[in-house]
């Protein structure tokens, strides 16, 4: 999850998409992710969400 979220932030995007066997099976935003954080993860994330707003 941490990859994803960096790579997120990195490219400036809130969806990316979830590719399986090379076949598209879906999309992730970051509330997503969000959900499946702890506490200090997601202090993290709404801090870095915040300083690009």
């Amino acid at each position: 999850m941490d990859e994803i979220l960096d790579r997120m932030g990195r490219e400036q995007v809130k969806r990316m998409p979830v590719i399986e066997d090379h076949q598209l099976v879906g999309m992730i935003s970051e509330a997503d992710l969000a959900k499946h954080l702890d506490d200090k993860r997601l202090s993290t994330f709404v801090e870095r969400v915040f300083a690009h707003a």
